[in-house]
């Protein structure tokens, strides 16, 4: 895009928005200054809200995971560890 047409586009631009603001009514302009005031306002307090509990979420998944992965195999009971845990009560 050439700079003459990037001018050009510019002045277009600025006449559209200045017979949009002239044709639009005093009541529409103040809902609009009040509608951005009010954006304008708010704080991060929505985003504060949902950290804790995604926080929490995401912990309790990580602790369940850890637990079944990191969970001893179990013992396959036959009959020679059968008797090797006789012995071992006997002898406490």
């Amino acid at each position: 895009m050439t700079n003459h047409s990037k001018q050009t586009l510019e002045n277009n631009l600025q006449q559209d928005l200045q017979c949009l603001e002239n044709d639009t009514e005093a009541r529409d302009i103040f809902r609009l200054a009040q509608a951005r005031n009010k954006a304008l306002s708010q704080d991060s307090s929505d985003r504060k809200r949902g950290f804790l509990p995604a926080l929490s979420a995401s912990t309790a998944t990580i602790l369940l995971v850890a637990f079944f992965f990191f969970q001893e195999a179990p013992v396959p009971l036959n009959n020679e560890t059968i008797s090797e845990l006789k012995q071992r009560r006997f002898c406490l």
